[in-house]
């Protein structure tokens, strides 16, 4: 709870300081963001894009308030409250704001062994895969901390995506953290 509790207080910080990149940088690789009158964000990129959209209509004061968080096994939710003001960037208007949200979360459970963890990269595999077979056009970009990491978990999707009989689409990236910058 205390770790959840955290990431809260720095989405909350996220969203006082219209920092889109601290903002995605809260969610997982396979997030979805879906704020009102605004596009969705579906995985990395498009949480970002979709943060750096809303930054760009409005800037929040708010304060944050948690009502709930429910820890089950590996899964947690969180319910949350907003209230303060939002200024509407085209003319400078300052509304008041309040919102709700709920948050999910999954817990990886895993082992680092040579700058690896094979149980996350299996899983990352997974939710490829499940992202693909959903959503075919969807452009997925997957990073990783270390070089090694990246390795293995290309390694897994292939082997996932072959078991499965698909193919890795072709817009599909796996990079880590030191080269994907840019993308």
């Amino acid at each position: 709870k205390e770790k959840i509790e955290a990431l809260l207080t720095e989405y909350k910080t996220a969203l006082n300081n219209s920092d889109a990149q601290l903002a995605q940088s809260l969610y997982t690789k396979d997030g979805v963001f879906m704020p009102t009158e605004a596009p969705s964000g579906i995985g990395s990129e498009g949480i970002l894009k979709s943060y750096e959209f809303v930054f760009s209509q409005i800037q929040l004061n708010i304060e944050f308030f948690i009502e709930e968080i429910e820890v089950e096994g590996n899964m947690a939710f969180a319910v949350t409250n907003s209230k303060g003001t939002v200024k509407i960037l085209a003319h400078g208007m300052v509304v008041p704001e309040a919102n709700r949200e709920l948050f999910v979360f999954e817990k990886i459970d895993g082992v680092w062994e040579n700058n690896t963890n094979l149980l996350e990269a299996i899983h990352v595999a997974t939710k490829v895969l499940d992202l693909t077979k959903a959503n075919p056009s969807l452009e997925i970009g997957v990073v990783t901390f270390n070089a090694p990491q990246q390795a293995l978990v290309l390694d897994m999707i292939e082997d996932t995506f072959r078991e499965a009989g698909q193919l890795v689409p072709e817009s599909l990236f796996v990079k880590n953290i030191e080269n994907v910058q840019g993308d």
